[in-house]
């Protein structure tokens, strides 16, 4: 069963296909035009016929290109600059809903889970796959998720954080404050009806009902993003951000 983004894209390729082709169709109908539409006094001698160039291919030149890799020799690190529409409301995930404060949140601050997004995956087909998470099992009947943080996933180097080790307790305080009533996006998680942290690695989620879409909610740029518990009293997160995500912010 296809939904209907993949209908969606498969039209647009397509539709690229069908212009491309028409594209070159012209351009071998005007060649032929300009060439067919020669004085008669033509080099060739010719008595009013029309002459047909024959295409050659230059010497060694390939007939198909090779496209050329866009990540070779790609190193990791560096400093990524972008711009904004605007300013956002504030840098705090949970402060506010704006798409400007969670764009940036989503390449800061790490999840259980986030959307596989690599050149090769086709836009809006995107599958959910472990961020912070080592393994994630459910029982049959889909009413109870368990997952195992990874222990080599570490904040940001940054005080008061100090790069250390992302454990349940800061899932559970994330958690937290996406349930808060004062959190417009605590509705989107109202299928859950309860969250435990029986270690330091372990969480447990408990459904009222089986959600086929569990995954894509908890792996959602607009929802669950892992906050360190200093965050409650020891910095504001509206103007510090520290994750656990791959990218750092510097300057703003």
């Amino acid at each position: 069963m296809t939904s209907y983004w993949d209908r969606w894209w498969d039209r647009q390729s397509s539709r690229r296909t069908l212009l491309k082709g028409a594209g070159v169709a012209g351009v071998g109908a005007a060649g032929m035009a300009l060439v067919g539409c020669g004085d008669d006094d033509d080099s060739n001698g010719g008595g009013g016929g029309v002459q047909l160039a024959t295409p050659t291919t230059p010497a060694g030149q390939a007939a198909t290109a090779t496209p050329a890799d866009p990540f070779a020799g790609a190193k990791r690190g560096g400093t990524y600059k972008i711009y904004q529409t605007g300013d956002a409301p504030s840098y705090d995930p949970y402060g506010n809903l704006s798409f400007l404060t969670k764009g940036g949140s989503a390449a800061r601050y790490g999840r259980l889970y986030k959307y596989k997004s690599v050149p090769e995956v086709r836009p809006l087909s995107g599958t959910p796959e472990a961020d912070v998470v080592q393994s994630g099992e459910s029982t049959p009947d889909g009413l109870k998720w368990t997952f195992k943080l990874r222990q080599d996933v570490k904040f940001h180097n940054i005080a008061p954080v100090n790069g250390r080790q992302v454990t349940s307790d800061d899932v559970k305080y994330s958690w937290s404050l996406l349930t808060a009533a004062t959190n417009a996006n605590a509705a989107q998680v109202k299928y859950v009806d309860k969250v435990e942290f029986p270690d330091k690695q372990t969480i447990t989620f408990t459904l009222k009902g089986p959600n086929a879409a569990f995954l894509d909610a908890i792996a959602d740029t607009n929802l669950l993003f892992i906050v360190p518990t200093e965050s409650e009293s020891q910095y504001d997160r509206a103007k510090v951000t520290i994750g656990s995500g791959p990218w750092i912010l510097d300057s703003y």
